[in-house]
């Protein structure tokens, strides 16, 4: 199975800051099983794309998925991973190793086709496939992600356009009995880019689901996420 070169996992090229800071690691002498104590797992509530990596927007700042490929790059099959911390001989978690890439999904960009296939890469992820189609209503474009399995086709997220109030285009990501289960803001547009870095938004998906998502619907509602991300064309100035 093909892996991710973990090398490009910390190189950041972009000025931009992200909206938090990076957690300064301990010092070597901390033991492992003290600093196991000390990193509970991550709440995913908030996060955003920078280039490659996804991250939370909130503290502390430590990359939770990957991105085979640029979106600005034309690559014919994407990746994406669950980071992973490693683990030491002692089974604490070790700050000097790069996390463990675990590829989850792969999805293909298709050139004269609107629906998209994303075909789980492990026992942990959805069985049989998913599939990502437009969606149109009067005169908004939307999107729903549809999960394949026996025969049975049934609507695991959808995608709508909004406003919110300080007149930001939004997208709500609803389940499949449409209740709300994510904020999407979309990235600022190249044109502003360009007139003003300074004003350049990252996407973010801000996970507001009353009932807290599991860790297979949570991987689902990333990489269907990073895909309707592909189909915008967005995150190109971010990189």
């Amino acid at each position: 199975m093909e892996s991710i070169d973990e090398s490009h996992h910390y190189e950041r090229s972009t000025p931009e800051p992200l909206p938090h800071a990076h957690p300064r690691l301990q010092s070597q002498s901390t033991p492992y099983l003290h600093l196991t104590a000390q990193l509970p797992p991550p709440v995913l509530s908030d996060i955003t794309l920078d280039g490659t990596l996804i991250y939370p927007t909130t503290p502390p700042a430590t990359a939770l998925y990957a991105i085979s490929n640029n979106l600005n790059l034309d690559y014919s099959t994407i990746s994406v991973s669950r980071l992973e911390p490693r683990r030491s001989s002692t089974g604490g978690l070790s700050p000097n190793l790069n996390p463990r890439d675990k590829i989850i999904y792969k999805f293909t960009r298709p050139v004269m086709s609107e629906t998209v296939e994303i075909i789980g890469q492990r026992r942990s992820t959805l069985p049989g496939i998913l599939l990502l189609k437009s969606t149109r209503q009067l005169l908004k474009t939307g999107w729903a992600l549809w999960h394949v399995y026996k025969n049975t086709e049934s609507m695991v997220f959808r995608v709508k356009p909004k406003r919110n109030p300080e007149k930001h285009e939004v997208l709500e990501w609803q389940d499949g009995c449409g209740t709300t289960v994510a904020i999407e803001t979309l990235a600022t547009d190249l044109d502003n880019v360009q007139r003003d870095r300074s004003r350049a938004r990252r996407p973010r998906l801000q996970i507001i689901s009353a009932t807290p998502l599991d860790d297979i619907m949570t991987d689902v509602l990333v990489t269907a996420w990073y895909r309707e991300l592909v189909k915008q064309g967005l995150g190109y100035a971010f990189e």
